[in-house]
């Protein structure tokens, strides 16, 4: 059994809200896209979302199961809270519709590796979200990495932290999976991932603190973390995040050879700096169109998972995330 595969997939949003209104945005400015669905909580809602985006009117639905059943819906973009991301997928997949959805796509590991079950076993393609991992500057920073130019990788150090007391509730929820752990904390996670020397393990904790609201969310959280690589070596990654203030988001990636920054902000950026040396590298829009065109060279070449963001990726920073909540949790 094949993937099916089509010359200009059927795009369906799920969510109306702010990441998927910046999806839609860059989906449409890009040629040959083709936004064909939307669902949200109410019909008015899908339609005055659908209506910016060039979305017909019966492709504008307040029914999850009426937007599956449509025939023009090919791949499927989950946007709505954290822990509606494992259903959403695994019934949009057993529907029989390619899937890319927001990060996390689990909050535990089980889960996600239960959403890539379900699409092996009904040959569909899925992939997290991580559009960080397109962005042109990231792209750059990774091959040079990669290639040498740092010398051997020393350590990741990451600060992402923004003022979140005009977001939506849901950031400060943690029966929603909000905080700071949850919302940001792959963007480092998958960095840091991305950097490493071939055949470098799993993390070990080194250590994790969190500052909490009185509903115990976490509003802060830091943590370290050491990634061993061959020959006994490791790479360090440091990452302070918070949701309810500003800090500087860059990354700065230092090797036995030399300094990388990754101006902020760091899971978006337009430029970096290597050994003194800055290099622009201005992304388009949101920078969120670059997965799209993952997704769809993925599904044309019948593919089910992408190797810039794969399963066995996805879970293992599913599996971070869990721990590193459990050992702060439990300190």
């Amino acid at each position: 059994m094949t993937i099916t595969t089509v010359a200009r997939p059927g795009w369906a949003i799920v969510g109306t809200g702010a990441i998927a209104t910046q999806f839609a945005e860059d989906l449409v400015s890009q040629r040959n896209t083709n936004p064909v669905a939307v669902v949200s909580r109410t019909k008015e809602r899908a339609v005055a979302f659908g209506s910016k985006y060039g979305i017909p009117l019966d492709g504008c639905y307040d029914d999850m199961d009426a937007l599956l059943k449509d025939p023009r819906v090919n791949v499927v973009y989950i946007a709505t809270p954290h822990t509606r991301h494992v259903e959403e997928s695994i019934r949009c997949i057993e529907a029989q519709k390619h899937v890319l959805c927001e990060k996390p796509l689990a909050l535990r590991s089980a889960d996600a590796q239960r959403v890539y079950d379900a699409a092996k076993k009904h040959n569909v393609f899925c992939m997290e979200a991580l559009w960080s991992r397109f962005i042109p500057a990231l792209v750059e920073v990774k091959k040079l990495v990669q290639g040498g130019e740092l010398g051997r990788l020393l350590s990741v150090d990451v600060d992402f932290g923004f003022d979140g007391s005009d977001a939506p509730a849901r950031l400060m929820d943690p029966a929603l999976g909000g905080g700071a752990l949850f919302d940001i904390g792959i963007y480092p996670i998958a960095l840091a991932t991305s950097l490493l020397p071939p055949g470098a393990g799993a993390p070990e904790l080194v250590q994790a603190r969190a500052r909490r609201a009185d509903n115990s969310c976490d509003r802060t959280f830091d943590a370290e973390l050491a990634y061993p690589t061959a020959k006994d070596n490791a790479v360090a990654l440091t990452m302070r995040l918070s949701v309810v203030e500003d800090t500087s988001q860059v990354a700065v990636v230092r090797g036995t050879k030399g300094v990388l920054v990754v101006d902020a902000p760091q899971h978006s950026p337009d430029s970096f700096t290597v050994n003194g040396v800055r290099k622009e590298v201005p992304k388009a829009g949101h920078g969120l169109h670059y997965q799209v065109g993952e997704v769809e060279a993925c599904i044309a070449a019948g593919q089910l998972q992408s190797a810039s963001v794969t399963w066995q990726e996805s879970v293992q920073w599913a599996a971070t995330l869990e721990r590193l909540q459990a050992a702060e949790l439990s300190a």
